[in-house]
């Protein structure tokens, strides 16, 4: 269906419609692929790549994004989904309430002892010393899942299935 709209489009020189409904198209593709937990980093950073032209387009322009890889780790292998709902909450906590141009930076490197790290930084508005106390107790409590932070207890929650103890996910935030 998406695809017949988008050729739609084509037809009556909608480029930029046709160019957004395929990044939907493919973020939907991406998002059903039960069969795969473990993606390349390429292929995370592409749906990421995907999402954020949406996004762009919401909000007309209003953020820049900055991708920052080492060479030579896009056919690493990662757990599927764990980018894309932390860049979101960017969007739904941090993004919308400023008045200022956004930025969201992704910085992903080898350690030492070959784990990655993967640092996803914005200049959202952040959140106060208690608010981020109560973020990390509900990613360790195995029980909480407040509506806010089920998204990142399902990345904690995933990374510690996968990787145990090797893996650490952590959430730091200065407010303003």
């Amino acid at each position: 269906a998406l695809q017949s709209i988008g050729t739609l489009s084509l037809k009556n020189d909608g480029l930029k419609v046709y160019r957004l409904i395929m990044s939907l198209s493919k973020i939907m593709r991406y998002s059903m692929k039960n069969n795969e937990d473990f993606v390349t980093l390429k292929d995370e950073l592409n749906h990421i790549n995907d999402y954020l032209s949406l996004q762009n387009e919401r909000y007309d322009g209003k953020f820049e994004f900055n991708l920052d890889v080492e060479e030579g780790l896009e056919k690493i292998k990662m757990p599927k989904m764990i980018l894309q709902p932390i860049v979101e909450n960017f969007f739904k906590h941090g993004f919308e309430k400023q008045q200022r141009l956004g930025e969201l930076n992704i910085s992903i490197h080898r350690l030492q002892d070959d784990r990655l790290n993967i640092t996803i930084a914005d200049n959202g508005e952040g959140v106060t010393k208690e608010e981020l106390e109560a973020i990390t107790a509900s990613l360790l409590d195995d029980g909480l899942n407040t509506q806010e932070s089920i998204g990142l207890k399902n990345i904690s929650d995933r990374i510690q299935f996968y990787y145990g103890k090797k893996a650490e996910f952590r959430i730091d935030s200065v407010k303003n």
